[in-house]
């Protein structure tokens, strides 16, 4: 195409974009007016709606968590490996996660509240997301267990899982101090019940999240796929609160690491020859002091003489090498910003 076409080509587009603006103000101002006209403290707004990137929107609701309690995390592992964000619990609802499409397993890292107590959620999400689903929904809710009804395993579990978020980079150390500080909080409760007795108030808070999950607070799904697993007491769960991430590929970037290889050698036997005397009457070694044994033999009134007799031995090894010592540098996995290795 000759180069004035492309030059009225892009004129044209030009002129086009201005009339849509021009036609987009007038729509506005013409709305607002009609509202003034209609309705004095009225205002109408026109909202024009984008596509969204695919992914995810959580809403999590859980009783009595607030600012003295930690936050929760939001575990997302896409089959091959897991990232955390961190939930706050004044941002815990209509939260959107960009997601790549794909098959994810979320859990819920249950928050440790001042007082020592945790929540009962659902273990996990299955989400799948793909051109027919582009957005999941997952609605989550918990069932608060009292501190004297936690085990000591579920705040371990929780603790084990701020380690993880905190060699990731997601939480600082004063989150990891906080989750700490709420465990020790609860500790003497947790010891005034055995884990045998602290089953039926477990039992009450699965059954309570399991309610709330057939009431229809996972049936709002409908342009989404997401499949709540069984429940589960531990500090795991399907959920997902404050800020929202944008979607992560994977970075590989190489580790390498040293090899030393020993030198590869060969050993072969060095012999030599040597001259032996022995004594003609006994057989003995005299190499070194014939004269006197042949004396002593004579002295004796025994026959004397001696024989000479050239004789090989081995000395050593005399050490060959085939394939000299090295080092060699070699890639032995790769790492991704976000922790995940391969």
């Amino acid at each position: 195409m000759p180069w004035y076409k492309h030059k009225k080509l892009v004129y044209g587009c030009v002129a086009g974009v201005c009339c849509v603006a021009l036609i987009g103000g007038g729509v506005a101002i013409a709305l607002n007016q009609s509202s003034d006209n209609n309705k004095e403290n009225e205002t109408t707004t026109l909202t024009v709606s984008y596509k969204e990137d695919t992914g995810i929107k959580v809403n999590v609701d859980l009783p009595d968590w607030n600012d003295d309690s930690t936050p929760a995390l939001l575990e997302i592992n896409d089959g091959v490996s897991s990232t955390y964000q961190v939930i706050e619990s004044k941002n815990a609802k209509d939260i959107k996660i960009a997601l790549n499409k794909g098959d994810y397993t979320i859990k819920l890292i249950s928050p440790i509240n001042s007082d020592g107590s945790i929540y009962f959620v659902s273990d996990e999400v299955k989400a799948t997301i793909n051109d027919n689903n582009k957005e999941v929904k997952i609605p989550i809710n918990g069932s608060k267990l009292p501190a004297e009804d936690v085990t000591d395993d579920q705040i371990k579990d929780i603790q084990k899982k701020f380690d993880e978020a905190k060699e990731l980079g997601k939480v600082d150390q004063s989150t990891v101090d906080k989750v700490n500080k709420n465990a020790d909080a609860g500790k003497d409760a947790r010891e005034s019940k055995s884990d045998d007795e602290k089953k039926e108030a477990q039992e009450t808070a699965k059954e309570e999240v399991k309610k709330t999950e057939t009431t229809g607070s996972t049936s709002s799904q409908s342009s989404s796929t997401s499949s709540p697993s069984s429940s589960s007491s531990s500090g795991s769960s399907g959920s997902s609160s404050s800020a929202s991430f944008s979607t992560h590929t994977h970075n590989w970037i190489a580790h390498y690491s040293t090899i030393y290889h020993d030198a590869v050698t060969t050993q072969t036997p060095i012999y030599s020859e040597r001259e032996v005397v022995y004594c003609n009457n006994c057989g003995a070694d005299i190499t070194n002091n014939y004269s006197q044994h042949t004396k002593a033999h004579a002295l004796a009134g025994e026959t004397g003489g001696w024989s000479v007799k050239t004789e090989t031995e081995m000395i050593g090894y005399e050490t060959t090498t085939i394939t000299p010592a090295y080092e060699e540098t070699v890639v032995d996995y790769y790492y991704c910003s976000c922790g995940a290795t391969k």
